[in-house]
C-alpha cells in the first residue's frame, strides 16, 4: 500500500518494480491492437465470460495484442519489448468461487537461453478498476505520472531478456486489500501466460520470480502462501518470491495510519470498499453501526475524514468498524498473512524498521512463523531512522535487483536469519 506523493517520490518508488509451451493449442482470440478503453467501459475486460465455471483456474479464456507503451522503448531502454499481450483468464475469488482477471505480458526483443519470467505485482492500491495496471501502463502520461514511465523501462534495461507478467490481481471488482483473490489471481496469471507459447516463444519450462512492494507485496505474499495448495504445479518452476513493505495485518495497518500517517489515510476507505466487493454482507451492519443512510454514505463519510486529515475521527471510525462481527471475521480470514499455508519457494523479505504504514513487528512475527514451520525465508531489516515505507521502496530497487542477480546465478542466501542493514 503506497503513499500518494509527489511525482519525484513516485519515481523513486516506481524504480523498485517491475520488476509458454511451444505445443500449446491455439486459444480464442478477440482482436489485435484494440483501442485503449477504460476497464469500466470495456466489455472484453469487465463482462463475465460465458461458461466461466467450465474453465480451470489459470486457464486462458481469451487474449489480445495491445500497444507497447511508447515510453518503454526509449534511448534508456531501446527496443527492449517486442510484443505486449493482454490475457483474460479464469481465477478464484476470496470466497473460492470462479471469477476472472486480466494480465499483461511483455515479451522481450532479446530471447536469452536463461530467460526468466518476472511476475511483477504493481502496487496500485485502489478500489477503482480504472486504476488497474493493464490500463494505466498504456494510458499514463509519463510527464505526469512516473510510476509506470520509469519503473518498467528501468527493469527492462537492466534485464533485457526477461518476460514480464503484470497482473490486475485485484480482479474485475478492484478488490483492493482482499488477500485470497490477490494471491490466486497472481498465481493464475503465471499459469495463463504460459499458454501463449506460440505467440510469445516463451518456454513451458521457464522459471519464474515474483516481486512486489507494499500493495504489490500483499499479492505476492498471498500468492507464495497459497501456491502449495492452490497451484502445486508451479512448485518446480518457482525460483523465489521477493517482498518488501509487507502489510501482514490490515487491522494494524489501519491503526498505524491513524496514529501517524495522514498521507496514507486513503488506504482505509479504499481497503474497506475493496473488501466489501468480495464480502458484501458486511455493508449493512456497518451502515447500521455508523448510523449512515447507505454504504455509499459510509464511504463518503470516511473519505471526508481522510480529506480533512482527521486522524482522531479515523481512529474512532476504525473502533466502531471493528465492533461489527462480520468485519472482524473478514479481516481475520482475508486480511491476515500467514494463516493459509507456508511458502514452498524461497522467500526474500526486506523491511524498514521505521515503516509508518505497517508495524515492523508484524513482519518479524510473520517471518518467525514461517521459519518455525520450516519455511525458507531470508529477512533483512533496514534500521536507518531516515528510511521509512517510501524510502525503503527506493532502496528496494537496488537491493532487489542485486539479490535477484545473485539468486539467478545460483547463489543460495542464508535462510531464517535476521540481518540488519544500517544504510
Amino acid at each position: 500500500m503506497l503513499i500518494k506523493m509527489t511525482a519525484f517520490v513516485h519515481f523513486i518508488l516506481a524504480l523498485i518494480f517491475l520488476p509458454f509451451s511451444l505445443t500449446a493449442p491455439l486459444l480464442p482470440r478477440e482482436w489485435d491492437h484494440v483501442p485503449t478503453i477504460a476497464p469500466s467501459h470495456d466489455p472484453w475486460y469487465k463482462d463475465e465470460p460465458a461458461n466461466l465455471s467450465g474453465y480451470s483456474p489459470g486457464e486462458t479464456i481469451a487474449y489480445r495484442a495491445v500497444a507497447i507503451p511508447s515510453y518503454f522503448n526509449t534511448s534508456f531502454s531501446p527496443n527492449r519489448v517486442a510484443q505486449a499481450w493482454q490475457v483474460k483468464y479464469r481465477t478464484t475469488d476470496s470466497r473460492y468461487n470462479p471469477t476472472w482477471a486480466i494480465t499483461t505480458l511483455y515479451v522481450p526483443t532479446q530471447r536469452d537461453n536463461d530467460a526468466v519470467l518476472l511476475s511483477y505485482q504493481q502496487p496500485y492500491d485502489s478500489s477503482n478498476i480504472n486504476r488497474s495496471p493493464s490500463y494505466l501502463a498504456v494510458t499514463v502520461d509519463p510527464s505526469k505520472d512516473t510510476t509506470y514511465a520509469f519503473a518498467l523501462p528501468w527493469i527492462l534495461n537492466t534485464n533485457p531478456g526477461w518476460f514480464i507478467n503484470m497482473p490486475d490481481y485485484e480482479g474485475p471488482k478492484a478488490s483492493f486489500s482482499s488477500g485470497a483473490i490477490s494471491g490466486q489471481a497472481t498465481l493464475d496469471s503465471i499459469r495463463a501466460v504460459r499458454q501463449l507459447s506460440r505467440q510469445t516463444g516463451m518456454s513451458a519450462s521457464i522459471p519464474f520470480v515474483m516481486w512486489g512492494y507494499s500493495g504489490g507485496a500483499l499479492a505476492t505474499e498471498w500468492a507464495a502462501e497459497l501456491q502449495g495448495s492452490y497451484a502445486p504445479g508451479l512448485t518446480d518452476l518457482a525460483v523465489c518470491a521477493l517482498v518488501g513493505g509487507l502489510t501482514p495485518n490490515l487491522t494494524n495497518v489501519f491503526y498505524t495510519i491513524t496514529e501517524k500517517n495522514t498521507s496514507s489515510a486513503f488506504i482505509i476507505p479504499d481497503a474497506i470498499e475493496g473488501l466489501s466487493t468480495q464480502f458484501p454482507e458486511l455493508k449493512q451492519p456497518v451502515v447500521s453501526v455508523l448510523g449512515r443512510s447507505s454504504w455509499g454514505d459510509v464511504l463518503a463519510y470516511v473519505r471526508g475524514l481522510v480529506a480533512a486529515q482527521d486522524l482522531g475521527g479515523l481512529k474512532s471510525f476504525i473502533d466502531r468498524l471493528l465492533s461489527v462481527d462480520d468485519v472482524k471475521r473478514v479481516l481475520s480470514n482475508d486480511a491476515v498473512m500467514g494463516m493459509h499455508g507456508v511458502p514452498l519457494m524461497d522467500m526474500y523479505v526486506y523491511e524498514a524498521s521505521y515503516d509508518q504504514v505497517s508495524p515492523v513487528q508484524d513482519t518479524r512475527k510473520l517471518v518467525d512463523r514461517y521459519c518455525g514451520l520450516r519455511g525458507k525465508v531470508h529477512y533483512e531489516e533496514f534500521t536507518n531512522p531516515a528510511v521509512d515505507h517510501v524510502g525503503m521502496g527506493g532502496r528496494g530497487l537496488f537491493y532487489g535487483l542485486d539479490l535477484l542477480d545473485k539468486v539467478l546465478k545460483g547463489r543460495k542466501l542464508q535462510e531464517c536469519v535476521k540481518l540488519t542493514n544500517a544504510s
